[in-house]
Order: C-alpha cells, then sequence, then structure tokens
C-alpha cells in the first residue's frame, strides 16, 4: 500500500487523501518524521483539509517535545476546519472518503488537470464552541460557589473541625502539598477525555506549575512591599473539598493560603488579580494563534482565580471580597467567563 501511494503521489502530487494515507501508514511503522513529510504535502495541497491537519498534529506530538508547538498549531487547524475533530484522541485517522473527480473517461484527459482542482474547498465552520462551553460550565459551577458561600463555608467548617481536633494533620500543611493537588485535580479530567498526546499533557502540566508559581510569588513581592511576613501553607479543609468537588465533574483548586500579620489586604488580593489577568492574555492569545494548549492554560487560570475568589476564611477571597479593589479579579474572572460563553474566547 505503501508503496502505490508513493506512486500515486508521484503521478499527481495533489493528492491530498493519498498522502494522508500514506502518512497514516508511516506512523503505524514507527516512521513519524517521514509520516510529518507526507501529512505537510497533503495539507499543502489543500490547506483546508481538516483530516490532514489534525494527522500532522498527531505525527509531530510522537516526535518529542521540541515538536510540540507545531503540533498544537495544526490540531488547532484541524478543529477550526471540523469542530468533531475536538473530540477525538491523538489517533491516526484513515481518509476513507469517496472522492469524485467527474472525469469523463471516454475523452482524453484535460490538460494540466489536477485531483485538487476538482475538489471543492470548502471548511466546516467551528471554532470549538462545544469544549468551550464545557470549560465554561466548570467555571460556572466553580463560581456559584462564591454565590453560595453560606453553603461552601458549612462544608469548610465541618472538615476545618476535623482538622482541629486531629494535629497529625498537621503535616497536611506542607505548601508542596497544595501545589501538587492543583496540579493533579487541573490534570485529572485528561484521564477521561480526549489530549493532545503526552508531550502536549506535560506542557500543560507545567503550564500549571508557572501559574501557581505566579501566584506564590507575587504574594511575597505584595507582602515585602507592605513589610508584612507572609507564611504560605496548605489548608487540609481545602484539599478535601477540592477532592470532592473534583470527583463529582466540577472544578477547584486548593492553593495554598497565605497566612499574615495585621492589614494584608494587597497580599490577599494579589494572587487572584495576577493569575485573571494571565488567564485573559492566555485565551486572547488562543484566539489569536487557535493554539488548544494556550485555552487550556487559560481555562486553567480562570478556575485558579475563581477558586481564590471563594468566600471563606483562609481563603484570599474572604479578604478581598469586603475591599473595593477586590472587586477587580472578580469582575475579570466573570467576564472571561461570559466571553467564553458567547464564544469570543
Amino acid at each position: 500500500a505503501i508503496s502505490d501511494y508513493r506512486t500515486a503521489l508521484a503521478l499527481d502530487p495533489t493528492e491530498y487523501p493519498v498522502a494522508n494515507n500514506l502518512g497514516v501508514l508511516l506512523m503505524e511503522q514507527g516512521n513519524d518524521g517521514a509520516a510529518a513529510a507526507a501529512l505537510r504535502r497533503s495539507v499543502g495541497a489543500n490547506r483546508d483539509y481538516a483530516t490532514g491537519w489534525f494527522n500532522l498534529g498527531v505525527a509531530l506530538e510522537r516526535m518529542g517535545p521540541l515538536h510540540v508547538a507545531a503540533s498544537e498549531g495544526s490540531l488547532a487547524r484541524a478543529r477550526e476546519l471540523d469542530s468533531k475533530l475536538a473530540a477525538r484522541g491523538p489517533v491516526p485517522l484513515f481518509d476513507n472518503v469517496t472522492y469524485h473527480t467527474h472525469l469523463d473517461l471516454s475523452k482524453p484527459l484535460p490538460a494540466n488537470w489536477t485531483f485538487a482542482s476538482t475538489q471543492t474547498h470548502a471548511s466546516v465552520a467551528a471554532a470549538g464552541l462545544t469544549a468551550i462551553l464545557v470549560i465554561a460550565l466548570g467555571l460556572a459551577r466553580s463560581l456559584a460557589v462564591r454565590a453560595t458561600p453560606g453553603g461552601a463555608q458549612k462544608w469548610f467548617d465541618v472538615i476545618g473541625a476535623l482538622d482541629k481536633n486531629a494535629p497529625s494533620l498537621r503535616i497536611l500543611r506542607a505548601p508542596a502539598l497544595g501545589i501538587i493537588a492543583t496540579a493533579a485535580f487541573l490534570l485529572w479530567p485528561l484521564h477521561s477525555g480526549p489530549t493532545d498526546g503526552w508531550a502536549a499533557s506535560v506542557a500543560f502540566a507545567v503550564g500549571v506549575l508557572i501559574l501557581i508559581a505566579v501566584v506564590m510569588r507575587v504574594r511575597q513581592l505584595a507582602a515585602r512591599h507592605s513589610h508584612l511576613a507572609l507564611h504560605q501553607e496548605t489548608w487540609p479543609p481545602a484539599l478535601a473539598f477540592g477532592l470532592v468537588v473534583t470527583l463529582a465533574g466540577a472544578g477547584w483548586s486548593p492553593l495554598p493560603v497565605a497566612r499574615t500579620p495585621g492589614d494584608a489586604r494587597g497580599v490577599h488580593w494579589a494572587g487572584p488579580t495576577a493569575v485573571a489577568a494571565l488567564a485573559i492574555v492566555l485565551l486572547v492569545l488562543a484566539t489569536w494563534l487557535g493554539v488548544p494548549l494556550a485555552r487550556s492554560l487559560g481555562a486553567a487560570g480562570l478556575l485558579m482565580a475563581a477558586s481564590l475568589l471563594t468566600p471563606v476564611k483562609p481563603i484570599d477571597g474572604a479578604t478581598v471580597s469586603t475591599t473595593a479593589v477586590g472587586a477587580l479579579p472578580s469582575l475579570a474572572v466573570l467576564g472571561a467567563a461570559v466571553l467564553m460563553l458567547l464564544g469570543l474566547l
């Protein structure tokens, strides 16, 4: 089959379905570099060929971390052309569609005839709206915690009582535990849904850790500016609450909380504001460049901001919600959620 496909391409390089299927067969043999070359020929012959872009993204992802950016770009293009591909994992896709050349076999082949010139180039209008709505729904559930502080406070109080009565749980206060739990809860949906491959998953995990680092670092800078001592620790009730909410299909991140003496409003609003701003920038970049990884990290940033804005002590939202400045990150998160629902991000 590989030999026949190569012969067909030698006769007509515009046979983009042939180049696609050749690339898939080469991937099955483990020759990802040659597969990527064939798939580039496929999308070069038809820039609106969603299947070719998808398979090119899969081939590039298999070539290692250095090709993650190119892989994400190819997958983004494929999903822009065909929204159905957003629900498909990184598994190569054969093209079994029947194509019509409309040739009259009783007459000689027209001069300068090519296969690609006989095919209509009509792309499928889509922008991953289903994926956006799923993300926005999870964010809305998270923000609902803010809308019903009494209910959230009740659960936190119950778990908090257990925390006070069990000194052995103090080992759960290590900041590293909250960082690991936040990353794990954000990565959890990847185990049951389609992903762009292990390299993209690793890049997403690294991005999440960077967002967490930004939150903790801006708190330190704010505390230093206010000449305050800062201690960041994991709050065990948040771990339990985040685990339950994540397993229930929603989203909530148990980021380490900030402990400071005196008036530390600046410290408490620094984290939510910084991560919400980064999330919006990432979502704008995702809209501009169409890269799925940027959109995923933007959604993760919004989820972190929403979690930090939960108005329950000692979470930042308990202090932020009482200040005028604290309204800014809340409005940023809510505004971004609305834009996502409208399909603008």
